[in-house]
């Protein structure tokens, strides 16, 4: 799942792949055999919830074989964090707040906490309700928080030498939450209504470098700054 191959299509993006007709009706409340997917996700992605979502990645048809090819689905990092749920009886919110952002002092990061929007956007601004999201865009933060994990994960702060090994191994130019670019780069983008991000990180001569652009418009030019350092 972490290495994006387990082959369940994405709830957020390929909403007719993942969920039944069925569901799709109960949620919406209408018939949308002629609606557009774009216009489906719109309006189906805060009808859902953890049983709806939960139900149709056991039922839903993979997209391909587990572990035979890379594609990108949210639905990967969702089920991850009801797995941790789960599995140590705490909410995702609290996992997160114990094991990450108070470790590594980002005291401006929230995570499925709605309404509490102060670390990125102002209180009166739309934005999606963040249950539906759990796992894989939850999270409201800073570029000065977001250094402060950069610098906790690649310090060796949070994850052991062979967990780290295990987590940046690329298979298919991927690893566990970044594109392996070129040998001395990795990175992500991310985007949801209203925001984007880009996330690079640097390796060289021993050290790490990290370019983290926040933006409300899709074109960030954190490559150009990539290229401006070559």
């Amino acid at each position: 799942m972490l290495h994006m191959r387990s082959g369940i299509p994405d709830y957020v993006n390929q909403p007719t792949l993942f969920f039944d007709a069925e569901t799709i009706m109960d949620a919406l409340g209408y018939d949308v055999a002629f609606m557009s997917e774009e216009s489906i996700i719109h309006q189906l992605y805060n009808s859902v919830d953890e049983d709806d979502i939960m139900r149709s990645a056991f039922s839903c048809r993979p997209n391909n074989e587990p572990d035979t090819e890379f594609e990108y689905s949210n639905t990967n990092y969702y089920i991850l964090a009801v797995i941790l749920e789960r599995v140590t009886g705490k909410t995702y919110e609290d996992i997160l707040n114990e094991e990450i952002f108070r470790p590594c002092g980002m005291t401006d990061t929230t995570a499925m906490s709605f309404g509490d929007v102060t670390a990125s956007i102002k209180d009166d601004a739309w934005y999606t309700e963040p249950c539906q999201t759990k796992g894989c865009g939850d999270i409201h933060s800073t570029v000065v928080d977001l250094l402060k994990y950069d610098r906790a994960l690649f310090g060796g702060y949070l994850l052991k030498d062979k967990t780290m090994e295990e987590f940046f191994y690329p298979i298919d130019g991927y690893t566990c939450g970044f594109f392996r670019e070129q040998e001395d780069l990795i990175k992500h983008s991310g985007s949801t209504h209203g925001f984007h991000t880009e996330h690079y990180v640097i390796e060289r001569n021993g050290k790490h470098l990290y370019i983290i652009m926040f933006a409300n418009q899709k074109d960030n030019n954190a490559h150009a700054i990539y290229n401006y350092l070559n």
